[in-house]
């Protein structure tokens, strides 16, 4: 019996995976475009909408105009928030440049507003050249890279180009490095070449970099302490790309040697990869890819030990260089990958975002689980006419996606499109935009009266554990679908909280949703705002609501071994689906069974919500490397 009842429930989650077609709750979830040339237009899928932010030639409000050649754009949250944030914006011109934008959510209209804009000051070191891509740090500073290299003409004894540059977005201030130069430095440490951008392990210390030329050779860096990028070890790798190699130690502590970082590579017949365009490391299995241009390749390795100069294995092909199936939702077509692999990202599920500088120019994502042999390519961007789509960057939440088109051709002046807000943008000039679902912009929340007041002595359930003090959570909302508990994980809280139930929707409350009342039992897809004379919330991206019995969590004893785990987890007194959140409240697994394989979950805190015939239970789970 209880067979069949799980086999229903997995049958009813199946319906109403149907159901949300359309509905989607995560960026990555979409159904791929059809492969296509370029024209003077922006298409994205019709699940998803996008913010027109800045452009070339725009205002700033501290004086001056945006740069040309949108590239990098590196969201900074403040505050860890995803809801307001640095927006740092590189220009790659011969004379290089940088722009930060202090950015803020508006909730009520769900409209990304600049607060304030200005350009980053490189006279402290000698001025900056190309700007191209870059990352956030850890420690939230930005590094800005030069993707061209010089001599020394301004006689400090550096090469006046060529290197990286870290900037606090908050002050707008090049940092000072110990050891360089007195007052604000370059990166004179991770060498000199023509950058593209860095990678920074989670050690906070070990850096990986390629050269974006003929020369294309890769490095690691190893920072002498974390977040102190002044002084360290550089390795150049020297090995297969389909196969094994090791770390070869350069010099690296006098000027003369920094400066001296390609001709050490030839010397040491390091081995020559290709033009990296991009390298990131994977939030699930650590592996650190880097997207070749001129092979049309993405390569993945894995590197023995992060803080030493060791052996590096399992170097291969992860995409790239074959055609794909493509399935539009329609038809099937077979699209070769191209060339100009460039800018790439990874969301938190394990996604890999390709950004092209060539052959289409698409944006494409590898979903997770992809292979050469069993491939999972979708195409999520087309883009305008002339442009390279560059500097992807998500949120903390991962609702949104901030990006650039950079060097349209002038002549798709000749169309326009409305963005979310009814903006008419032509994708004429370098653009900077924001990407999210559509319910996530230009989607205002509708208010609801005599719903479950959410009053002091309330605990709410946010985040993989029970809150009760004030601040802003932004996750999702999920609901049982029998109607007997209900979890709120997506909210925002004015006042605070002391903890002892949890909130209630009964049976005859009215919810506003869809544009009328609704109080009878079903289950309903919208968006819900509710705000009550005692303390104020707002729960938006209400995915499920179920009216049909009171809606209170209640604790039933479930047992879930082994715990701490690395692999197979086994729940006894489960009767129905189990699924798994990470301490921000994103879910990151379903099943429907009482053996669940997380094998492939990064380690860290986990909340296992089971059900079983009586109710529902919530235990925290660690997961192990």
């Amino acid at each position: 019996m209880k067979r069949k009842a799980i086999a229903f429930l997995c049958f009813l989650i199946l319906v109403f995976g149907v159901i949300q077609v359309g509905v989607a709750q995560h960026i990555s979830e979409f159904t791929s475009l059809t492969p296509g040339a370029q024209n003077t237009d922006f298409y994205i899928p019709n699940t998803h909408t996008f913010q027109y932010l800045i452009k070339f030639g725009d205002s700033l409000t501290e004086g001056g105009t945006l740069p040309d050649r949108n590239d990098f754009a590196g969201y900074v949250p403040i505050n860890g928030r995803s809801d307001s944030a640095y927006l740092f914006i590189n220009a790659e011109n011969p004379v290089g440049g940088a722009t930060v934008l202090d950015i803020e959510l508006n909730h009520s209209i769900r409209r990304w507003e600049i607060l304030k804009s200005d350009t980053v000051d490189f006279s402290p070191v000698g001025g900056t050249t190309e700007n191209c891509s870059g990352t956030v740090t850890p420690w939230n500073t930005v590094i800005t890279c030069e993707e061209e290299r010089s001599i020394d003409i301004n006689g400090d004894g550096y090469y006046d180009f060529g290197w990286c540059i870290e900037i606090d977005p908050a002050t707008r201030q090049i940092i000072d490095h110990p050891g360089g130069l007195n007052g604000a430095d370059k990166l004179w440490a991770i060498g000199e070449f023509r950058h593209e951008n860095v990678a920074i392990h989670k050690n906070q210390r070990t850096l990986y970099e390629g050269v974006d030329g003929s020369n294309g050779y890769l490095f690691k860096f190893v920072a002498d302490a974390a977040q102190q990028l002044g002084s360290g070890s550089l390795y150049v790798y020297k090995g297969s790309t389909n196969g094994n190699g090791n770390w070869l130690l350069l010099n690296n502590s006098t000027q003369a040697e920094q400066n001296t970082t390609i001709d050490q590579s030839v010397a040491l017949n390091a081995t020559l990869i290709g033009a990296i365009e991009d390298v990131e490391i994977s939030p699930r299995d650590s592996l650190v890819y880097l997207a070749v241009k001129s092979t049309g390749r993405v390569y993945r390795f894995r590197d023995g030990d992060p803080l030493l100069g060791d052996t590096v294995t399992q170097f291969e092909t992860f995409v790239g260089g074959m055609n794909y199936d493509i399935f539009d939702g329609t038809d099937t077509v077979s699209e070769p990958w191209g060339t100009g692999n460039d800018n790439l990202a990874f969301d938190d599920r394990g996604n890999l975002w390709c950004l092209q500088d060539g052959s289409n120019n698409y944006i494409w994502v590898i979903d997770t689980g992809h292979t050469q042999q069993d491939p999972k390519v979708r195409i999520f961007g087309r883009t305008p006419l002339g442009c390279e789509p560059t500097g992807i960057t998500f949120t903390p939440d991962f609702r949104y996606l901030f990006m650039s088109i950079q060097h349209p051709s002038s002549t798709n002046s000749v169309t326009s499109q409305p963005d979310a807000f009814d903006t008419l943008v032509a994708f004429d000039k370098s653009v900077s935009i924001v990407i999210s679902l559509n319910q996530f912009l230009n989607n205002p929340v509708v208010t609801s009266i005599n719903t479950a007041c959410i009053s002091p002595g309330d605990s709410l359930f946010v985040g993989g554990s029970y809150q009760t003090i004030e601040g802003t959570y932004y996750d999702s909302l999920t609901s049982s679908s029998n109607g007997d508990s209900i979890v709120i994980t997506d909210l925002y809280i004015e006042s605070s909280f002391t903890t002892t139930d949890s909130v209630s929707i009964l049976p005859g409350d009215s919810i506003f949703l869809a544009g009328s009342y609704q109080t009878s039992a079903g289950v309903y897809f919208d968006t819900l705002q509710t705000v009550h004379n005692c303390d104020s919330i707002i729960i938006s991206i209400l995915s499920v609501v179920t009216l049909s019995g009171q809606l209170t969590p209640t604790d039933h004893q479930i047992t879930v071994y082994p715990n701490p785990t690395t692999g197979i987890l086994t729940i006894e007194g489960v009767g129905g689906t189990v699924t798994i959140y990470d301490i921000y409240g994103r879910l990151v697994h379903t099943s429907c069974t009482n053996i669940v394989d997380i094998s492939q979950v990064a380690s860290g805190i986990y909340l296992i919500m089971a059900r079983n015939d009586q109710g529902v239970e919530h235990v925290q789970i660690i997961i192990k490397e």
